[in-house]
């Protein structure tokens, strides 16, 4: 008569399947382009047909959703290319950090979060409950730190904001008798720093900053 297998060992298990699954969907996620990668956005096509501006707005918001999209990527390079635009200036951090979009970055700490929760409680309300192997209790907290700064960089990147008109005035101070302290063209990505009556303070790649029309200046999540 055969033994019947242990709980114990069916929910370690359980424990070092789940955090397999976690890091793998992790390592397909930063490892390649996404399957909607031959699908092309109407939007976009319709708004490269139209302006620099509004074309490198419908790229980036198409981004959000599929930071992996190879076709997006590859025309929004062209985009820039053909319309004299050097592409924004990005740490490591931060392009790592986009590989995924919030909400996946969310969601994999959400899991990483669960299988830790399961484990520990289950210890706590029963000292028989099986232990999760140290091993993958290891994985698991680099898979939720990982996350955590995922999400911290996705949160901070949605002060960004697209130029939508050419030769845009970066004035000293709000106000539009200011003097221009520089000019950027159509379709530059910039980050919002804050707002005073009619204009907001933005700041380039490079670390300029001055005072643009907030009619101008359109953020790349609506709001």
């Amino acid at each position: 008569m055969t033994r019947p297998r242990s709980p114990r060992l069916a929910a370690r298990i359980l424990g070092c399947a789940a955090t397999f699954t976690l890091l793998v969907l992790l390592a397909l996620w930063l490892a390649g382009p996404a399957a909607a990668a031959d699908r092309a956005d109407p939007g976009v096509v319709e708004a490269v047909q139209i302006d620099v501006g509004p074309a490198v707005l419908a790229y980036e918001r198409a981004r959000l959703a599929a930071p992996r999209d190879a076709q997006l990527a590859e025309g929004l390079a062209a985009l820039r290319r053909d319309a004299g635009l050097a592409p924004p200036e990005t740490s490591l951090l931060e392009r790592w950090a986009g590989r995924l979009s919030l909400d996946e970055w969310a969601w994999l700490g959400l899991g990483a979060l669960l299988v830790l929760a399961v484990f520990t409680l289950g210890r706590g309300i029963a000292p028989a409950f099986p232990r999760l192997p140290r091993v993958a209790v290891v994985l698991l907290a680099l898979v939720l730190l990982a996350s955590g700064a995922g999400v911290g960089l996705g949160l901070a990147s949605l002060d960004r904001a697209v130029l939508i008109d050419g030769d845009v005035a970066l004035r000293i101070s709000p106000f539009a008798a200011a003097e221009t302290r520089t000019t950027l063209p159509a379709g530059s990505v910039v980050r919002v720093e804050r707002a005073f009556a009619d204009h907001v303070q933005v700041r380039t790649g490079d670390g300029r900053t001055g005072w643009a029309a907030a009619a101008q200046v359109v953020p790349v999540v609506p709001r």
